[in-house]
C-alpha cells in the first residue's frame, strides 16, 4: 500500500501514518454504531498502531460511544466543519486506531480482510465469503 495519508470532506483535518507501517488489517464492521455513523450500511477501517497515526487540524471533535461488543468506549474522532467521520480509537483494542477508509486520498491499495458484526448487517448487503466473516467482533486472539 502507498504511503497512508488522508483529509476530511473539507481538507481542514488531516492525517498520515509513518511512512513504512503497513496497515494490521481492514475491517468492514456492520455494527449498528458504525452504520448510525456514517449514514451508510457499513464502515470500512484501516487499522494501523496508534503511535504511528499523526492527527492534524484546529477542527477535530469527538464524540465518545460505547462498542457493542465490549460495552467499552470508542473514541471517534471528526471534523467540526463538514462532520466526516475520521479515525475510532477503542478502548478495548489498546495501541490500535481505525481509520475510516473513506478518507484515504489514495484508496486503490485497501483490500478488506475481515468482515465484523455480519449478524448487524443490512439484510440487503452481501458478505464476501472468501474473507473471515463474524457475527460480532473479531476473535479474541
Amino acid at each position: 500500500m502507498s504511503t497512508l495519508e488522508g483529509h476530511c470532506l473539507c481538507g481542514n483535518v488531516t492525517y498520515s501514518v509513518d511512512d513504512g507501517t503497513e496497515p494490521l488489517m481492514t475491517v468492514v464492521c456492520h455494527c449498528t454504531v458504525c452504520q448510525h455513523q456514517t449514514g451508510g450500511p457499513f464502515s470500512v477501517n484501516v487499522v494501523v498502531p496508534e503511535t504511528a497515526f499523526h492527527l492534524n487540524g484546529d477542527t477535530v471533535g469527538e464524540y465518545v460511544t460505547t462498542s457493542e461488543e465490549t460495552q467499552t468506549p470508542v473514541q471517534r474522532k471528526f471534523c467540526t466543519t463538514c462532520g466526516s467521520p475520521i479515525v475510532a480509537i477503542l478502548h478495548a483494542m489498546p495501541g490500535i486506531v481505525a481509520i475510516k477508509a473513506g478518507t484515504l486520498s489514495d484508496t486503490s491499495g485497501v483490500q478488506p480482510t475481515a468482515e465484523i458484526w455480519a449478524r448487524s448487517k443490512q439484510p440487503w448487503v452481501e458478505t464476501n465469503d472468501d474473507l473471515g466473516v463474524f457475527a460480532t467482533g473479531l476473535p479474541a486472539s
